[in-house]
């Protein structure tokens, strides 16, 4: 039936609806506390992305550098004998011109 002013059911339809609205708003805090906590943890995801891609690239640079390193003494050292060799030869030269 309709509800008559004073018969004391419009109460009971205003307490519904404020019951309806009070469950609305938990909905919509809990969905929002929902979209902040995901927002943090993809912020945190993103953080440790980062963090290990500039761990990597740091990994990266010092394995170069330690690339570059042995190349260069290796270099050195092929040098330092070549120089070596080539001393030898020239005195070996130098013995046989003198038993000529």
């Amino acid at each position: 039936g309709e509800l008559a002013l004073g018969d004391g059911r419009e109460t009971g339809a205003w307490d519904v609806a404020a019951e309806g609205i009070k469950a609305l708003r938990r909905t919509a805090t809990s969905a929002s506390q929902g979209v902040e906590s995901a927002r943090r943890e993809l912020g945190d995801q993103f953080r440790a992305h980062q963090q290990a891609q500039q761990a990597a690239n740091d990994e990266l640079r010092e394995a170069e550098e330690s690339l570059r390193l042995r190349v260069e003494e290796t270099a050195s050292a092929a040098r330092d004998e070549a120089e070596s060799a080539s001393e030898r030869l020239t005195a070996v030269v130098g013995r046989v011109e003198k038993c000529e």
